[in-house]
């Protein structure tokens, strides 16, 4: 919980500036110990070369395990399909700057 918390907020800058590789860093950490949400995250940085170098592959298969993860904790099909939605969303965006400067406008309403 904690470590993807921490990557998400070295991400967007929440509370201090922006690190891709410290946010790179706590999501590979919060994806090693399993948490799909991290794996969510981590495949995001692999998307966009955030801290690290694009990996569409790798990408789509942390999003497939963390689906995998989900199923295992909720029948929910909106909690499963929670991953791909999130990657998704992001895939919209041409680069985390445009993707920071969205989730910031987001937030603001």
């Amino acid at each position: 919980g904690r470590q993807v918390d921490v990557g998400v907020a070295y991400l967007f800058g929440q509370g201090f500036e922006p690190d891709d590789i410290l946010a790179f860093s706590w999501l590979s950490k919060s994806a090693q110990n399993g948490n799909p949400m991290g794996m969510t995250y981590l495949a995001i940085c692999y998307l966009h070369g955030i801290g690290t170098t694009k990996n569409k592959e790798y990408a789509e298969k942390l999003v497939t395990q963390a689906a995998e993860k989900y199923k295992l904790i909720s029948s929910d099909p909106k909690r499963v399909s929670l991953p791909s939605r999130i990657v998704e969303c992001w895939k919209s965006f041409e680069s985390i700057e445009s993707a920071r400067e969205g989730f910031k406008k987001a937030r603001e309403e």
